[in-house]
């Protein structure tokens, strides 16, 4: 949406111009308003996905400002790890002690944490010397150092509606953290990209992954969305269709998680689920078995459905998938990414 605000000013109130195709306009040229301001919160929640188009429109006047934030701030943003100065023990524990001190008082402004929705973890890491005020030197070193709420192992207790993951490590245990940290109900919607099911070298030890997490810890979940799921035997690399003793070895690991006493007989009940995997080779036989040869996840009530085109062959056999589905919606990849 283009924003355009008319310098002239004849009285207090502005006037909406809308072209069919060009720029919105506005002008301050009747004393009352022609439209309810119900109508400008449609056009600020039109933009909600557009970071820049929402810090425009908070600077047009307060009510626009008012609703602008509530889209702004729906994500509250964590890092799993830190950046900070490679300096002395001493200095070093008195970062971590402001840090924490930061990120706490965060959680006493109501302004800010009633906005929250929801919480995105994103895949790198937040380097916090820019925060102190440092230039930062290609040759400096450099100190890794878990967030504090993820060292403490005490996230604070929310009550926040969905959770958004990028490429975390599940080994920093990440995710069952944050799911813990959700008091009644719950997370009701959950995307996961770019993570990777870790399981023993030939299946002789448990696998770790994040569907029995969300069993686990996550009862009222209704809306999953996977995008890039792997396997991955340490020391090699992502496990594919044409690897069948990792396969083998993966489906084994799967029958022993981690938290197997946890998730004994859960399950959660989805409503909506997507699939999408940017591979130019379809990895059927993996998804296969990390998704729907787990008993984590229950499909009897799915409506809505998104799938890669591509993996259409998974729902072969599993009719009870697209029993109650209502709406089907598909992924058709670029030919030239397929054939490459």
């Amino acid at each position: 949406m283009f924003l355009h605000v008319c310098p002239q000013k004849t009285s207090g109130k502005f006037y909406l111009f809308l072209a069919p195709h060009g720029p919105i306009y506005l002008s301050f040229l009747s004393s009352e308003p022609r439209f309810p301001q119900e109508i400008f919160y449609h056009f600020i929640d039109e933009s909600s996905d557009s970071t820049a188009q929402l810090k425009v429109l908070s600077l047009v006047c307060k009510s626009w400002h008012i609703r602008s934030r509530e889209h702004l701030f729906r994500l509250f943003s964590i890092h799993e790890r830190l950046i900070i100065p490679d300096e002395s023990y001493q200095e070093r524990s008195l970062r971590r002690q402001f840090l924490t001190q930061t990120f706490d008082w965060l959680l006493h402004d109501r302004r800010i944490t009633d906005l929250f929705k929801g919480f995105y973890v994103p895949p790198c890491a937040l380097d916090m010397r820019k925060k102190f005020g440092m230039t930062v030197h290609h040759h400096q070193r450099e100190s890794y150092v878990p967030h504090p709420w993820m060292r403490q192992d005490t996230f604070p207790p929310n009550q926040y509606h969905f959770l958004v993951l990028d490429g975390i490590d599940l080994q920093m245990r990440t995710l069952p953290i944050i799911l813990q940290s959700n008091t009644d109900p719950g997370f009701k919607k959950v995307f996961l990209k770019n993570l990777v099911v870790f399981f023993g070298h030939h299946g002789s030890s448990s696998s770790e992954g994040p569907l029995e997490y969300l069993a686990a810890f996550a009862p009222s979940l209704e809306t999953l969305c996977i995008s890039n799921f792997h396997a991955k035997e340490p020391g090699q690399s992502h496990v594919q269709d044409n690897d069948t003793p990792s396969l083998g070895y993966l489906r084994q690991a799967l029958q022993k998680p981690l938290i197997r006493d946890q998730v004994c007989g859960k399950s959660v009940t989805l409503k909506r689920f997507m699939l999408h995997d940017v591979e130019a080779v379809p990895r059927n036989r993996v998804l296969e078995i990390l998704i729907f040869e787990t008993p984590y996840l229950n499909f009897a009530n799915l409506e809505y459905l998104a799938i890669d085109s591509t993996g259409i062959a998974l729902l072969v056999g599993r009719s009870h998938i697209l029993r109650n589905v209502k709406h089907l919606s598909l992924f058709d990849k670029e030919r030239s990414r397929l054939s490459a």
